[in-house]
């Protein structure tokens, strides 16, 4: 044994000797730096198992199991330090390396480490002694960085909700499929529950309109991947008009056809009835391209009353009434014969001709009478050879009739058309109306989807969208639309070309998937149908390659209207559903220009807010949606342009004006606004608002407008958001459009982000003015116009796609984009590659080597080289610190380092100036610390380090004052001391400075005074007084009571209210004595009502008779079960002020009732006794085996017995007696008596 000793021995000390060495000599490890680790500690759970102790060499072996609990891959290898270990007498052998500063690693040797998989690392522990003590280990746990992926992301597909889910509600679960690679999934910016290759998220919030929701997955490697879907929220009833009949008109035909317009803000181009549903009294109406119809509505004699109910496709209603008056057996009339409710092509001429009758009082026809036709509705023609025009007047003829031919204008829709024909003298009028269905398909638009920018080989945020319209721009249904990729290899739906066919609305979508190359516009497909004439339409989008998610970034320029930029603009990015913190926001520059990092991927809304830009004027905020992509600088694909408001504002109340009022444009003549009365709303709940209307250029709008169009005029009402309701009426000048012709009006919409229909406007009858329709007109103020039907002959915007592979035209509205340089160099946006155009579009022939220099465009990254074909540089964001806290420092990707002046505290390092700030740069001294310490023993002063107060030696044996009038100070060493050859002060009158004493007097040292006593209440006379009820009022009661068969002998023991009033001084320390200055009243009220022998059951009687011949003997049993019952009930309500304590203000009262109770079983027996010579002797026993009694008491106060008391409530049960009693009924009456306490009583509470 004592060899094995000295071997054992030896080996350790040989193991001490290598591990010296080896901690000695650094160059022995490589030498793990942490800082190029992954710390995974949070995920990683680290498990010391499996101890076996080597009796020879005291060294224990064991295992460290390190597991991942996190739902990602961690990429190997992992490595394990030893940050500590104690007792610091054992020590750690077999480490694989060390750590930079010395701590053992043990390195986990393999490639990833799955979710929930685990992997043991060996480990040998040395202590001093045979004996290895109880371990305390200190670890953390790294993995090795990914260095880079292959740039594709993990599959992903949204399930629900699917595409165009129309809801009347702000929330949705989202969910769908995913990778089992994705580590991180995020929807609307929001991360998502990931579980067995299925994403989920509960609950995301919407807002008003269409929402865009983008789901982004990303791998470990950092690849991202998206999909998105559009889905639809509309909380907003319908708007809804009946134009005819006119409300309170007078009719001679039981038969009428009830007509009107509907407009939903959510709905896409028109409203048809799939849409909306219309009812009048319960019919339900046609619906057409906004207009409705109930034909021939049967009416009763008299007046009747029309109720229209409007509800859309989410559920939401608005109701309408009306009035109308049927008087068919009125005097001479004018009566519909034929024509009514035909049906034709838009633009062509009905078949039959609109035919009336002038009837007599005798119902007989009237021949060579005038009766007037006139166009009510649209911008038909009459016709009646050889005149034309919208109102004619024919006579009757021999048959007292009169007729005319009607051609139906452009717009499409149910009784959209409509005649009415009238003449004088003759009671009411009749009024014809048409259908006009749509014509063949004449031209097809590009409605959305063109100049997106998506990821390479990813399916873009948004459909594309286009509107197939007939000559009078009415869209057309069932048209098979041929969407086909030009340029690019991306897939539409899945293939190189798919045909749609269009719905009610005109639309025909599909989902574009980018190709492979990334370029400007490098994407390219058309749209069109057979036997279009004109160009098709065409749609153009950028490829790109997603990035790291850090370096996503939105970049613009702020322009006015002249196209000057406009500095100082605050632009911040929102997201639905999500809090942004911090919000990220950014400032345009001189130049107008902003760039925002730190920004979310996917559907977001940035808002350019003007109100901060130092320009003279008032300038407005306007908001975009757009959808990031990652790692990339994104932009809204145009200029913002913001315009100063016009001077013409007027100031209106919230729930105002009091009457119309009206605005006009300012240098637009013919334009005009009509406020109603009432009907201002201003924003963020503000009380008043400043309402302007300015003009804005057609191209200046936030975004084309919607169908394609152009607007005759554009404006926008300011401040943005202000509702009216009802709507704010517009008028504008007419351009080309003819008198009755029909035209969109669209609004805006600041909340919904987008353009959306207000309802219809109709030129007037003399074709000077378009003007919004009865009930229709702007309902949220911003930018607005009115589009005319057919689309443009030019184009919105600029056709210019930044291609350099096409030359750009417009062609009959639409921009067309032709190849054009085929086979030269081009620019694909790189940086890194060779370049050619071919079909249009340029296409990389080469990529520069990785390494090679080139420029990056960003003044924020240093070294740029080519990697991938990318190029990209090192952030220098790091160096832009320079030092000053004045400034703040940032880095901007068009300029470089940025040091803005800022305006925060500083430290001028001068400590005899405090409140520093910062101005223009430096920090400027702020006011001179004030060093007086209020002791005139002392001389102050500043020095660099603070102040200094140093004792005064030219004070020393000078009174000074400690602010007691009871003592003589003067001055020793700086201090302020009592003057040892002072006189006695004692019983010297002074003033405590407390105005709730007296007497004041000096008492060692010290001013004393007496408290005035304010403690004895005075009571008020005034208030003080006891009421009793009368007895002849108690009487009456008690009679009415005892009148209720059952209850007793009711009794009012008592019965009194009371007024309580009394004062005391009180005293306030600064203002003194207030007399009388607490006080106190009070009424209280107290009831007393005994009930006695109160019947509870029987009492059943019965008797029994013996008849002996000579002699009779009658037995009676009387038995039952009585009560008696004493209730009470007192209380009391007050209120206590105290004009000295504001504290001790307060209401007081209590409440208190009890019961007591008596329940008590009685038998009685009597017998008779009667003979033939004797009288009746009677006599018997009066019995009550069982009575208990019991009583309880509840009650409760507030702020007794004094103010801040609160609440406090109180129970209790009272003693519990039962009680038994026998009284002889014979002479002399004998009784026993029996009483036993069952239970003591308790409190409750």
């Amino acid at each position: 044994m004592r060899t094995n000793g000295h071997a054992a021995c030896a080996l350790r000390m040989v193991r001490w000797v290598v591990l010296i060495l080896c901690f000695s000599n650094s160059s022995a490890w490589a030498e793990v730096d942490r800082g190029a680790l992954d710390v995974v500690s949070d995920t990683v759970t680290t498990a010391y198992t499996r101890f076996s102790s080597n009796r020879v060499t005291g060294e224990t072996q064991a295992v460290a199991v390190l597991t991942n609990t996190g739902n990602t891959n961690l990429n190997g290898p992992l490595y394990l330090v030893i940050d500590s270990l104690l007792p610091d007498t054992v020590q750690i052998l077999g480490n694989d390396d060390l750590t930079t500063d010395g701590r053992p690693v043990f390195i986990a040797d393999l490639e990833t480490l799955e979710p929930g998989a685990s992997v043991e690392l060996p480990l040998t522990f040395q202590p001093d002694s045979r004996r290895l003590p109880r371990l305390t280990i200190e670890d953390s746990v790294y993995a090795t960085p990914v260095e880079g992926g292959d740039g594709i992301g993990p599959e992903l597909a949204i399930e629900s909700p699917t595409p165009g889910t129309l809801l009347n509600v702000t929330q949705v679960d989202v969910s769908g499929t995913v990778g089992d690679n994705a580590v991180a999934v995020t929807v609307a910016g929001q991360p998502a529950t990931i579980s067995t290759g299925r994403f989920s998220l509960i609950g995301l919030a919407l807002r008003e309109g269409v929402n865009t929701l983008v789901v982004t997955a990303e791998d470990a490697q950092g690849d991202v991947s998206s999909d998105s879907v559009q889905i639809v929220v509309d909380t907003l009833p319908p708007m809804v008009t009946v134009e005819t009949p006119r409300a309170g008109a007078v009719l001679t035909s039981p038969q009428v056809d009830i007509a009107g317009q509907i407009n939903d803000i959510i709905t896409g181009t028109t409203i048809d009835g799939e849409d909306c549903q219309v009812t009048v009294n319960g019919v339900e109406a046609e619906i057409a391209n906004r207009a409705w119809v109930v034909p021939d509505m049967l009416l009763q004699r008299g007046l009747n009353r029309l109720t229209v109910v409007a509800r859309d496709r989410a559920g939401n209603s608005r109701t309408v009434e009306t009035e109308l008056t049927l008087q068919d057996q009125a005097g001479q009339r004018i009566v519909l014969l034929s024509g009514n409710n035909q049906q034709a092509v838009m633009g062509s001429a009905l078949a039959d001709p609109l035919v009336v009758t002038l009837l007599d009082a005798n119902g007989d026809p009237v021949v060579g009478q005038p009766v007037t036709f006139h166009v009510s509705r649209g911008d038909g023609v009459l016709d009646a050879f050889p005149e034309s025009g919208s109102e004619l007047v024919r006579f009757t003829d021999d048959n007292g009739i009169a007729s005319v031919r009607f051609t139906l204008g452009a717009r499409t829709g149910a009784a959209n058309h409509r005649v009415i024909a009238s003449a004088p003298g003759y009671i009411g009028e009749v009024e014809f109306c048409a259908f006009s269905s749509p014509g063949d398909p004449f031209r097809v638009t590009t409605l959305s989807g063109s100049g997106q920018v998506g990821v390479a080989e990813e399916v873009l945020p948004l459909p594309l969208v286009v509107i197939v319209t007939d000559e009078g721009g009415n869209p057309v249904a069932g048209v098979d639309v041929t969407f086909a990729v030009e340029a690019g290899g991306g897939r539409l739906d899945g293939a190189a070309s798919v045909v749609k066919t269009t719905d009610n609305d005109g639309l025909a979508s599909v989902r574009w998937t980018m190709g492979p190359q990334q370029g400007i516009n490098n994407q390219v497909a058309t749209a069109g149908f057979a036997g279009l004439s004109e160009a098709p339409a065409a749609f153009s989008a950028s490829s790109r390659v997603a990035g790291p998610v850090d370096d996503t970034t939105i970049s613009g320029i702020v322009l006015d209207n002249q196209d000057n930029p406009i500095p100082g603009v605050t632009v911040h990015v929102e997201q639905v559903g999500a809090v942004l913190d911090p919000v990220p926001t950014a400032v345009t520059d001189e130049q107008g220009r902003f760039v925002i990092a730190g920004v979310p991927v996917g559907a977001v809304h940035m808002v350019a807010d003007g109100s901060t830009t130092p320009r003279e004027g008032i300038w407005p905020a306007v908001g975009f949606d757009l959808t990031t992509i990652a790692g990339q600088d994104n932009t809204v694909g145009q200029p913002i342009w913001l315009l100063p408001l016009a001077n013409n504002e007027i100031l209106v109340q919230t729930g105002g004006p009091e009457q119309d009022i009206f605005l006009s444009m300012p240098n637009v003549p013919g334009s005009k606004l009509t406020i109603k009365a009432h009907s201002v709303t201003c924003p963020n709940g503000l009380s008043q608002c400043t309402i302007s209307w300015t003009q804005v250029r057609g191209e200046r709008v936030p975004m084309p407008p919607p169908l394609g169009s152009a607007f005759m005029l554009a404006g926008t009402l300011q401040p943005a958001n202000t509702h009216f309701d009802p709507p704010a009426g517009i008028c504008i000048p007419n351009t080309s459009m003819a008198p009755g012709a029909q035209a969109e009006m669209f609004s805006f919409d600041h909340d919904l982000g987008e353009f959306v229909a207000i309802g219809t406007a109709t030129i007037t009858g003399d074709g000077t003015q378009l003007c919004s329709d009865d009930g229709y007109g702007i309902v949220k103020a911003g930018w607005h116009g009115c589009a005319p039907p057919p689309p443009p002959d030019t184009c919105v915007s600029s056709c210019d796609d930044g291609n350099p592979c096409t030359s750009d035209r417009c062609e009959n509205g639409s921009c067309v984009h032709e190849p054009t340089n085929e086979g030269g160099a081009c620019d694909d946006g790189s940086g890194c590659s060779v370049a050619i155009c071919e079909g249009g579009t340029c296409v990389e022939q080469s990529r520069e080597d990785d390494g090679t220099p080139c420029d990056d465009g960003d003044a924020c990254t240093e070294n740029d080289q080519c990697t991938g074909g990318a190029c990209g540089g090192d952030s220098i964001a790091d160096t832009c610190d320079d030092g000053n806290d004045c400034t703040d420092d940032s880095c901007d990707p068009a300029s470089g380092c940025v040091n803005e002046n800022n305006n925060n505290s500083c430290d001028d390092g001068d400590g005899c100036t405090e409140n520093d700030e910062c101005s223009e740069g430096s920090c400027m001294p702020g006011e001179e610390m004030d060093c007086d310490d209020d002791n005139v023993c002392t001389m102050d002063r500043c020095e660099e380090g603070g102040c200094v107060n140093e004792p005064d030696p030219g004070m020393d044996g000078q009174s000074c004052d400690d602010g007691s009038m009871c003592s003589s100070m003067v001055c020793d060493n700086g201090q302020c001391v009592e003057d040892p050859d002072a006189t006695e002060t004692d019983g010297t009158m002074c003033d405590d400075e407390n105005e709730c004493t007296e007497n004041d007097q000096c008492l060692d040292g010290e001013c004393v005074g007496e408290e005035i006593d304010t403690g004895s209440w005075f009571d008020d006379s005034s208030l003080t007084g006891d009421v009793q009820v009368p007895p002849t009022i108690k009487s009456k009661i008690e009679s009415v009571i005892n009148a209720i068969p059952g209850l007793g002998s009711i009794s009012l023991e008592e019965a009194r209210v009371g007024l309580r009033g009394r004062a005391r001084n009180c005293c306030d320390e600064e203002s003194g004595l207030q007399e009388l200055g607490v006080k106190e009243a009070s009424a209280t009220g107290l009831l007393k009502v005994k009930i006695n022998s109160w019947t509870l059951w029987g009492p059943p009687a019965f008797d029994r008779t013996y008849d002996f011949g000579i002699a009779v003997l009658e037995i009676v049993f009387d038995v039952g079960v009585k009560a008696n019952l004493d209730f009470r009930a007192s209380g009391e309500i007050g209120r206590h002020f105290n004009a000295c304590d504001p504290d001790d203000t307060c209401t007081f009262g209590n409440l208190r009732g009890s019961v007591d109770l008596q329940p008590e079983i009685k038998i009685e027996v009597i017998g008779c006794f009667e003979t033939a010579i004797t009288d009746e002797v009677c006599a018997g026993l009066d019995v009550k085996p069982a009575a208990i009694r019991f009583s309880v008491t509840a009650g409760g106060s507030f702020n007794l017995p004094a103010c801040g008391s609160g609440f406090d409530f109180f129970g209790r049960i009272g003693r519990i007696t039962f009680r038994a009693e026998f009284i002889s009924l014979f002479p002399g009456r004998k009784r026993i008596v029996f009483e036993h306490v069952i239970f003591g009583g308790a409190t409750l509470f």
